[in-house]
């Protein structure tokens, strides 16, 4: 899994936290690096964060804490 994030968002602490939480192998990946971004637009990213888990990106908080199993 790949928890694309903006380091200084919001939501995108919360996800961070969520899948620290999760105990799941997630790589995180920081969107102000070009080929991180490059990556993310690859996958059809256009909301961070998003998580992809090698076959869909979960784009926007709820998305990523309902793919992660989490609680809301």
């Amino acid at each position: 899994m790949e928890l694309f994030y903006i380091i200084a968002g919001a939501e995108s602490a919360a996800a961070r936290k969520a899948a620290l939480a999760s105990g799941k192998d997630v790589r995180f990946r920081n969107l102000h690096y070009p080929e991180v971004r490059a990556d993310f637009e690859a996958r059809g990213g256009k909301v961070a964060p998003a998580l992809w888990d090698g076959e869909k990106l979960h784009e926007g908080l709820e998305a990523i804490l309902k793919a992660l199993g989490a609680r809301q």
